[in-house]
């Protein structure tokens, strides 16, 4: 080739623009310090030529709203103040609510199942941990992106013949901005559920994360 110059062409791929994107699977979190690590999670019962009666959940602590929410396949995490009295609630389509009433200690962990039924009820239940965390494994973490990006193509034009070189694929999680993880956790201090020093304990551990 008269050429000198090396031109490289890369090809991105990103699955999530063609609706192919996953979410991050399950990772199991020790509770904060002073705190108790609460789990809820939605089993997968029903069929794919189901999905028409899959419902959203809405989750309050104390019946106040926490902004979270799951449907089925998904789990999410909650960290609580050791108390011996606390309501956890789940709202189906702001139609059916269900209450579980129970007490925190701190550093302890526990776990609540929602499963669907048919015609549109559900059952929310705590359950022994050692089935909690076998069934949680199987779902994803509720309101993240796993988000695949393929650099497929490298030519050289230094090269007489110019076969393309395959890149392993690169993966990349990308959950809820920062920026939202803090005002979660503002929003925690602000109901009472995490101190002042909790509050900027997390915050400095959001920041600080990769």
């Amino acid at each position: 080739m008269n050429t000198i110059i090396k031109t490289l062409i890369t090809l991105t791929i990103t699955l999530s623009f063609f609706g192919c994107a996953d979410k991050v699977p399950f990772k199991e979190q020790d509770p904060l310090e002073n705190s108790a690590l609460v789990y809820v999670y939605a089993n997968k019962i029903l069929q794919d030529n189901d999905a028409m009666n899959m419902g959203k959940y809405f989750l309050q602590i104390n019946r106040i709203g926490i902004d979270k929410t799951l449907v089925e396949n998904e789990y999410t995490a909650i960290n609580l103040k050791a108390s011996k009295n606390v309501q956890i609630s789940a709202t189906r389509s702001a139609l059916i609510t269900k209450d579980i009433d129970f007490s925190t200690e701190s550093g302890k962990t526990y776990f609540f199942r929602i499963n669907t039924l048919p015609g549109g009820d559900f059952e929310f239940e705590e359950v022994d941990s050692t089935i909690g965390l076998k069934e949680i494994k199987k779902t994803k973490l509720s309101g993240s992106i796993l988000e695949k990006k393929i650099e497929s193509l490298i030519y050289d034009d230094d090269k007489e013949e110019k076969e393309p070189i395959k890149v392993a694929p690169k993966v990349e999680y990308v959950s809820k901005s920062k920026i939202e993880k803090i005002k979660e956790a503002h929003k925690l201090k602000e109901e009472g559920i995490l101190t002042e020093e909790e509050f900027k304990k997390l915050k400095t551990e959001i920041l600080n994360a990769d």
